[in-house]
């Protein structure tokens, strides 16, 4: 039998290494995310405004990192979102309570 000892707990905040929600699209666990939250966006709108989101930095409309890598700047990436949604009003706390969940 094998030895399945564990000596290590990785923590993986965006679901890179585990898919444990299965193979789903960064959009629809965006969605997932913010419906646990009480902001009931479909997979669609969230990916139409993803698309947006990379037309409006295309076009020099938005100033925005490529490379999300902190806190801050994933919350900030999920306020743009919200607002091209149409959700501009929340607060930096209530985005970094959605980074932590």
């Amino acid at each position: 039998m094998r030895n399945n000892n564990r000596t290590a707990v990785i923590f993986d905040w965006d679901l890179t290494l585990a898919q444990s929600m299965g193979n789903l699209s960064a959009s629809n666990k965006i969605a997932v995310l913010f419906q646990t939250k009480g902001l009931h966006y479909s997979h669609d709108e969230i990916e139409q405004a993803i698309q947006t989101r990379k037309k409006l930095i295309r076009d020099g409309k938005l100033i925005a990192k490529a490379e999300l890598q902190t806190r801050r700047d994933i919350a900030c990436y999920y306020k743009q979102l919200l607002t091209i949604l149409g959700h501009a009003k929340v607060s930096m706390s209530n985005l970094y309570e959605l980074y932590t969940d």
